[in-house]
């Protein structure tokens, strides 16, 4: 997909989200190249060229929000995630330097690190549900957040004008964690 075709089909761009990413799992001793390549790709390298396809459209707007997601597992130094937390923090580094560059622009560049139950999280409550519940017990909030009402909301705020004046900074949407 285009971002000029999408722009053209529905007469313009007002913002961008980055929430996706491929991950891979291991100890940090045993993580191959091959591996921080996927994550890299998918991740940092994803968002930047996500954000340089969507920037003239912005800027011909005068303004709008970008908004990327991080992961709490890179910020708490998660056990097992070394490759994909290396992505996650290079995400939020790209995104404090364009809120800065672009930010004459009127566009604004945020980071959610949200907690939630995504289908990854479903999957590991699945496969390890002692350690979900553990997970979830550590949460002052007692819950994983929900996709759409507690993550969804804050991205469709900081998306509109309501928040105008954030930028360069990352949203713990983690329930405490």
């Amino acid at each position: 997909m285009s971002v000029e075709r999408e722009v053209h089909r529905y007469g313009g761009l007002d913002g961008l989200v980055n929430n996706a990413q491929s991950s891979t799992q291991g100890p940090l001793a045993d993580v191959t190249p091959d591996d921080v390549d996927m994550c890299l790709r998918s991740g940092p390298l994803a968002t930047l060229w996500a954000m340089q396809a969507a920037l003239p459209w912005l800027r011909e707007r005068g303004g709008g929000s970008i908004v990327n997601f991080g992961s709490s597992t890179a910020i708490n130094g998660a056990p097992l995630f070394g490759a994909y937390a290396m992505a996650k923090e290079g995400i939020r580094g790209l995104s404090r330097v364009a809120a800065r560059e672009w930010g004459r622009y009127g566009i604004r560049v945020n980071v959610v690190v949200p907690t939630a139950l995504s289908p990854a999280a479903e999957e590991f409550a699945q496969q390890q549900p002692e350690r979900f519940r553990q997970h979830v017990r550590k949460l002052p909030l007692g819950r994983m957040g929900d996709p759409e009402s507690d993550i969804g909301r804050a991205v469709v705020a900081l998306m509109s004008e309501d928040l105008a004046y954030l930028t360069g900074d990352t949203l713990m949407l983690t329930g405490g964690e």
